[in-house]
C-alpha cells in the first residue's frame, strides 16, 4: 500500500533541489508482523496520524511534503536559500517530534520510529499513473544516505533515535546545528531529542534509556517504550499546565 501526502493536497508536487530529507521507519515493524492484527492496527495509526497532521492547517507551515510507503515515511522541504534551509529543518524536526509523541502517548500499543535526516540534492517526481499503476520517483543523496544509515549505520539506531547525518550546510545568519534546541551531540553524531522538555535532561534520559535497553530482550522493548513515554508525558504535562495558567 502506498499513500502520498502533502500538507493540504493528497498529491505532492515534483521537486528537484538541495534540501533536508527525513526518513522515518516504524521501529521493530518486522517483529510486529508476527501478530498481523496488531501490525495492521499500528500501520493504520501510522497512516492516519500522518494524514491528519498534514491536513491540519498551519501545523507545520507550507512547504513540507511527505511520502508514505509501507511502514516508512519520507519527509522533505522546498528550499531556495539559507533561510529556507533553517526553516525547513525546523519543520522536519517538528514533524518528527509530533509524530513520535503521538505514537508513544497511547495507552494501547504504543510504538515509535527510528529516523535519519540528511541534506543534499534530492529528486521527487510525481509521474504519470494508470488505474493499476502508481509511479512516484524518489532519488538523491540525502534519501540514500538516510536509508543506508538505518540499514547499516553504526552505531545502530535504537527505538526513538533521530540522527542527523553529515555533512551539514550553512544555515542562516549565526544559526548552525548546535544552536538548535534539542539537537545534542552523542559520541560522534548529533541526535534530535524529540521526547524532552528541557535539553539539559538528556543526561538523565540517556541513563534511564541505557538501563532499559539492556533489558530489551527480556521485556520485548517494553522498558524502552516506557522510558520514552515517561519523558514525553513529563513534557506533555508541563505544556498542559502552562495552557491552564493562561
Amino acid at each position: 500500500m502506498n499513500r502520498v501526502l502533502s500538507r493540504v493536497d493528497v498529491m505532492v508536487d515534483s521537486y528537484h533541489g538541495r534540501t533536508y530529507v527525513a526518513y522515518l521507519d516504524i521501529s521493530g515493524f518486522a517483529e510486529m508482523m508476527k501478530d498481523e492484527d496488531s501490525a495492521a492496527r499500528i500501520l493504520s495509526r501510522f497512516y492516519n496520524t500522518t494524514y491528519e497532521f498534514c491536513q491540519s492547517s498551519g501545523r507545520f507551515g507550507p512547504g513540507l511534503s511527505i511520502v508514505i510507503a509501507s511502514d516508512s515515511a519520507i519527509a522533505f522541504t522546498r528550499n531556495r536559500n539559507a533561510q529556507d534551509r533553517l526553516h525547513g529543518l525546523l519543520k522536519l524536526l517538528k514533524f518528527v517530534k509530533s509524530m513520535n509523541r503521538s505514537f508513544i502517548d497511547s495507552d494501547s500499543e504504543p510504538f515509535t520510529t527510528i529516523c535519519s535526516i540528511a541534506y543534499g540534492q534530492f529528486v521527487y517526481e510525481n509521474r504519470s499513473e494508470l488505474d493499476d499503476l502508481r509511479k512516484n520517483y524518489v532519488f538523491g543523496s540525502p534519501y540514500l544516505k538516510a536509508v543506508l544509515d538505518q540499514k547499516k549505520g553504526k552505531p545502530k539506531l535504537k527505538p526513538g533515535d533521530c540522527r542527523l547525518l553529515p555533512p551539514q550546510p550553512r544555515l542562516s545568519g549565526s544559526s548552525h546545528m548546535d544552536t538548535i534546541p534539542f539537537i545534542i551531540k552523542r559520541g560522534n553524531w548529533r541526535y534530535f531529542y524529540w521526547m524532552l522538555e528541557k535539553p539539559e535532561d538528556h543526561t538523565l534520559f540517556n541513563i534511564d534509556y541505557s538501563e532499559a535497553y539492556k533489558n530489551r530482550e527480556k521485556d520485548d522493548y517494553r522498558g524502552v517504550i516506557q522510558v520514552l513515554k515517561k519523558y514525553t508525558k513529563q513534557s506533555s504535562n508541563k505544556q498542559r499546565h502552562l495552557r491552564q495558567q493562561h
